[in-house]
């Protein structure tokens, strides 16, 4: 009975202890395995330490890699191509392009090599830092603040003025544009654009088969004074030789009427006469063909150039009301050749 006791005794001894082993196992455990992913994650949450710079990237910046035509970003669906910066002969306040205006296709697939030499040299001029470092590219824009002024109209050649039209050939709008021209016997420069001549040469040939003035708009209607003078050499090649076909041409009109010495010089250079405006009735940003023509009736001054837009049907509309307000006013459309001093 005594031994049995004791027997007891030792059981009754033993369960605390092992209790207490057991509790200091699993707290070990717990501290070795589930405490430290506890612990980091809500570590994870802790606000980041301001002093440390953060990286974040633009998803609205392409990457460098990424193959953009800037010109295209840059120039205005034809028709609708507001001359933007400051106005060459001054009619109209300087105007900031209207949203969502689109460019002027750039050329085909099947341009040659020279096209893509020229896209290839103007998005290294926009993108550098696509480029290796070590690598730069072969010609920097040159910076050229200095702006002679053009020809934008004479006053002294009397109750004459020019009607010009920039941006075209547009399918759909030249053939209508030359068709109102015709029936009232009224000249007209047609500044046209060489990727749009390049596309539809039909209807170029038939601006120069009816015998109206021709000039250049540039090749693709870049900003030419953010190029540089390689690129502005080859924008002027290009169009010489596309424009050869037709007869060539005489006049330069600036896209969005921005220019400097270096763009005009490179135009003379070519054998070209710069040329601005002085009326602008900024018909690419109006549906209403009677504003149009009243602001053209209202602003004319002897000597006046005007500016209008092809692919427009408010420009189309408003023409013949402009060829009877000036023909009431006593004033006679010409040929701009005959503005020249």
């Amino acid at each position: 009975m005594t031994q049995r006791r004791r027997k007891l005794k030792r059981r009754k001894g033993f369960f605390p202890s092992s209790m207490i082993w057991i509790s200091l196992i699993l707290a070990l455990l717990f501290v070795i395995f589930i405490y430290p992913k506890g612990h980091f994650l809500y570590a994870n949450t802790e606000q980041p330490d301001e002093s440390i710079p953060v990286t974040t990237v633009d998803k609205h910046q392409p990457d460098n890699d990424s193959d953009i035509d800037k010109d295209a970003e840059e120039a205005p669906e034809p028709g609708q191509a507001p001359e933007t910066g400051t106005d060459p002969g001054g009619d109209s306040e300087p105007a900031a392009n209207p949203p969502g205006m689109q460019g002027p296709e750039t050329s085909a697939p099947e341009e040659n090599e020279a096209d893509e030499k020229v896209a290839q040299n103007e998005k290294d001029q926009q993108h550098p830092s696509a480029l290796p470092a070590a690598n730069p590219p072969v010609s920097q824009p040159t910076v050229s603040p200095k702006k002679t002024p053009i020809f934008s109209g004479n006053s002294g050649a009397g109750k004459k003025v020019a009607i010009t039209f920039d941006d075209g050939p547009v399918p759909g709008y030249t053939a209508e544009y030359l068709r109102v021209l015709n029936e009232h016997q009224v000249p007209a420069t047609f500044f046209m654009v060489g990727t749009q001549v390049k596309k539809y040469p039909q209807l170029a040939q038939k601006i120069a088969d009816m015998g109206f003035t021709l000039g250049s708009h540039s090749y693709r209607h870049s900003r030419l004074t953010l190029k540089s003078p390689d690129i502005i050499q080859e924008d002027f090649r290009k169009t010489e030789e596309l424009f050869a076909s037709l007869g060539g041409v005489q006049f330069f009109r600036p896209p969005y009427g921005d220019y400097n010495d270096l763009v005009t010089n490179t135009a003379q250079s070519f054998g070209l006469t710069s040329i601005g405006w002085n009326i602008d009735p900024r018909d690419w940003d109006s549906d209403d063909s009677n504003q149009i023509a009243n602001h053209v009736i209202t602003h004319v001054k002897d000597g006046a150039i005007i500016l209008l837009h092809e692919g427009k049907p408010s420009t189309l509309a408003a023409l013949p009301k402009i060829f009877s307000g000036l023909a009431e006013m006593g004033y006679q459309v010409v040929p701009l050749e005959e503005l020249l001093p």
